[in-house]
């Protein structure tokens, strides 16, 4: 994967692909999920060693997972016979989310997660936060404050992570409920506003692509821990406590 013209140009024939297989997995009335599998299966091998390449691969698969789990874009999907690489692209920003390597427009380079949340979705969130290894905040912290400046997308904000996929399930399970926006992966990384400590010690900022990989896993393999379980339905209570 030499630069980010490689990774538009195979997602757009991984897309290609992926539709022609969809098509006739909805003739054979297969669900959505069965087809996902069988796809992401099919196309998880790369004839390369090289780690980047491989977690290319793993990010395009989220990202055409992502466009085929969303009843808006596969509306578009099933109605346009054919779609130009600029036109994939497009329709995974506009609709889907991010995780995608795009450079923001200056004109609106402000980084926004579009999230209004209650006082009493917050105490739940500060919960569920507390509850779960989610964010590794240190005892003396002050959670709410921590995780309302993290949602205002405030510069400078820098969040360590505990668990990339718990962040992941939360974040997902937030933006399936409308609470931010889809493209919360790109937000995120964009902003820098995550980070966690590495095996040597030192700080890294977790990427966009990163989060579409952990996202992309748990998806792959169906399987979720008790506590991200509990992520889910703890978000689902936010919801009801609008």
């Amino acid at each position: 994967m030499e630069c980010v013209d490689d990774f538009y140009r195979e997602l757009y024939e991984l897309f290609v692909i992926a539709r022609s297989w969809y098509l006739q997995a909805e003739k054979n009335h297969l669900k959505t999920e069965c087809f996902m599998e069988l796809f992401e299966r099919g196309h998880n091998y790369v004839d390369c060693d090289f780690a980047r390449c491989k977690n290319s691969r793993q990010m395009m698969l989220g990202i055409i997972g992502t466009l085929f789990r969303d009843k808006k874009c596969v509306a578009i999907i099933k109605e346009k016979d054919d779609f130009t690489q600029q036109e994939i692209i497009e329709l995974y920003l506009r609709h889907a989310g991010a995780g995608m390597w795009v450079v923001p427009d200056k004109k609106s380079s402000t980084l926004t997660l579009g999230c209004q949340l209650s006082d009493s979705q917050m105490d739940l969130l500060v919960e569920l936060v507390q509850s779960h290894d989610i964010f590794d905040l240190a005892d003396e912290s002050d959670v709410r404050s921590v995780l309302c400046s993290l949602l205002k997308c405030n510069v400078g904000v820098s969040v360590r992570v505990k668990n990339v996929r718990n962040v992941a399930i939360l974040f997902d399970a937030m933006a399936q409920y409308h609470m931010i926006n889809n493209n919360w992966q790109y937000v995120m990384g964009g902003g820098r506003f995550l980070n966690r400590i590495q095996k040597d010690g030192t700080e890294k900022y977790i990427t966009s692509s990163c989060l579409s990989s952990s996202l992309s896993r748990v998806r792959r393999n169906s399987t979720m821990t008790a506590s991200q379980y509990a992520i889910c339905r703890s978000v689902e209570q936010m919801l009801r406590a609008e």
